[in-house]
């Protein structure tokens, strides 16, 4: 088997995507925050960028579904998790608009509307969030540009194979809607 040697590649900052969802919901007050996970890779980047903003403000993270994965189904599961053990919880952070979606269903299934009682955000800025039913508040892991500097980074090699690989992470954008609110008050 050949090797081939490593190829710059740009990739999300879902580290910092975590974060930027974290210091969102503080901003609107909120310090009793949930996050649902994944086992996933880029599910446990956000996590622990959410993690440790939650951490740095002095708030306790409550966090479910580590070892499960990112479905709707998933998204339910860990919402029902955090909402039942935690009933004070205002927000909720989904690792992708898909969870975002199952936490929908368990804040209705408790007679909790969004955002009123519970603010919701997801991940990835897919067109579930884009839609006006939903109008998700998302953070955008700009997969237009990763998908496109990954094209650009390959097209380079092939013609350079010399080329030395770097790391270049690309920065999320939060796109507010109407899902999050200040805290209840």
């Amino acid at each position: 088997m050949t090797s081939h040697p490593a190829a710059t590649a740009p990739s999300p900052d879902d580290d910092g995507g975590g974060r930027m969802a974290a210091e969102h919901l503080i901003g609107l007050g909120h310090t009793r925050i949930g996050h649902l996970s994944g086992s996933g890779g880029a599910a446990a980047h956000r996590r622990e960028g959410f993690r440790r903003r939650i951490l740095e403000a002095g708030v306790e993270a409550r966090i479910a579904g580590e070892s499960r994965g990112t479905s709707e189904e998933d998204g339910y599961a860990a919402a029902c998790w955090v909402l039942d053990h935690h009933p004070d919880t205002t927000a909720l952070f989904a690792a992708n608009d898909t969870m975002a979606l199952g936490a929908f269903a368990a804040a209705k299934a408790r007679g909790l509307s969004i955002p009123e009682e519970l603010s919701v955000i997801g991940y990835d800025n897919s067109p579930l969030a884009k839609s006006r039913y939903l109008d998700m508040t998302s953070v955008d892991n700009r997969s237009d540009i990763v998908g496109s500097g990954v094209a650009s980074a390959l097209l380079a090699r092939i013609q350079d194979p010399t080329l030395e690989p770097e790391r270049q992470l690309i920065e999320p954008d939060l796109i507010v809607r109407g899902t999050t609110a200040r805290v209840p008050g």
